[in-house]
């Protein structure tokens, strides 16, 4: 996660905590254009920073037009629901580039103004490109900024697995994958078997098939077993958005389905139907 050169840079104390920040970045989706990046300097403190690129003609990313950053104190983060540590900053920073792209939009209708000429109808065009552009901005600050804080539980996390997997309907009785996966929730026989070691209430793998609470019962104790820290926050009301990632691609794809490239188009799906719940 870290470079040679940012090892040799950094206190080797820090070094544990600077790779865990970068890897909360790289879970971090922007809008398209957009990319977060964590910069590691001499001393305690890095900065985080967002770029915004430029498409030429072709709609490829030619260049960075915006660069902005804020300044964290890296000694300061605890290993503890780092993305609740993280969101003044986030939103600091974005809102620092929304402030940069209304200020260029402000300077240069001035211009026309102290210029006393009346605009071309491009000129007229690219102004309301650059409102547009504010806008959408800020609303994709918004959202992000709501993803990133809102917390989630068991109840929205199931809910979401639920309608991935079967619908909107109960889900009572449907088998999938070839007759190997039963119920709402899509349940196979050696996940069952996984989660029976972990809650040896779990004696029935037929009830997958007809009862919803069963199932989430199952689930629960799966992935107290695969992800003990992500469900810990999800029984609390307390869990991030990366920790329903994990617990969606687990269910889908096994323990080590969180890092399967093969789960990432069922996690959007997930945080689809999340992002409408919300709404």
């Amino acid at each position: 996660m870290l470079n040679d050169y940012e090892k040799e840079r950094l206190p080797s104390e820090l070094h544990g905590k600077a790779a865990m920040l970068r890897g909360w970045v790289g879970c971090v989706g922007l809008r398209p254009g957009q990319r977060l990046a964590v910069e590691f300097g001499g001393g305690p403190s890095c900065y985080l920073v967002v770029c915004e690129f430029a498409a030429d003609a072709e709609g490829q990313q030619s260049g960075v037009v915006v660069h902005q950053s804020v300044k964290i104190d890296l000694a300061s983060l605890t290993g503890l629901n780092l993305t609740q540590q993280m969101a003044p900053h986030l939103k600091r920073l974005l809102l620092k580039l929304a402030e940069h792209e209304i200020e260029e939009w402000t300077t240069v209708q001035k211009e026309h103004v102290w210029n006393a000429h009346r605009p071309r109808q491009d000129e007229l065009n690219s102004y309301d490109s650059w409102l547009a552009r504010i806008l959408r901005g800020a609303g994709a600050c918004l959202l992000l900024l709501c993803a990133v804080t809102a917390q989630h539980s068991w109840r929205t996390t199931l809910d979401a697995i639920k309608r991935v997997e079967t619908g909107s309907g109960s889900g009572i009785g449907v088998k999938g994958d070839g007759g190997r996966a039963a119920g709402p929730l899509q349940i196979h026989q050696i996940y069952h078997t996984d989660a029976a070691e972990r809650d040896r209430t779990l004696t029935s793998y037929q009830r997958c098939l007809t009862d919803r609470a069963y199932s989430e019962r199952v689930v629960r104790a799966y992935m107290r077993r695969y992800a003990p820290a992500a469900a810990a926050r999800l029984k609390a009301g307390t869990g991030t958005l990366a920790d329903v990632e994990r617990v969606s691609r687990i269910h889908n794809g096994g323990p080590r389905g969180y890092r399967k490239k093969a789960t990432q188009k069922y996690w959007q799906k997930i945080r689809t139907f999340l992002r409408i719940a919300r709404q």
